[in-house]
């Protein structure tokens, strides 16, 4: 992600989680106040997949799907505004 000139990396690693479904496979990355996001690297440690997906549009929820050369924005989540949290 980028803000104020800046590139930033963040990591999350998603797993099938423990038992009873304990980790979803959803995640929720907050970004703050982030201008845009660069790139999206996804790796798939099975099959040794990697895809990058450039310009992904922020405020969004997107789903990316093993094999897939692109991802899909998923326009039809419920959303909620809280206001301004300063």
């Amino acid at each position: 992600m980028k803000w104020k000139g800046t590139i930033r990396t963040v990591y999350a690693s998603v797993t099938s989680g423990g038992s009873f479904g304990a980790s979803s496979l959803e995640q929720e990355i907050g970004l703050g106040r982030a201008e845009r996001i660069v790139f999206l690297e996804v790796y798939w440690p099975t099959s040794g997949l990697e895809r990058v997906f450039v310009e992904v549009p922020l405020d969004s929820h997107v789903r990316v799907r093993e094999g897939d050369d692109k991802l899909s924005v998923l326009d039809d989540i419920p959303r909620v505004d809280f206001g301004s949290a300063r």
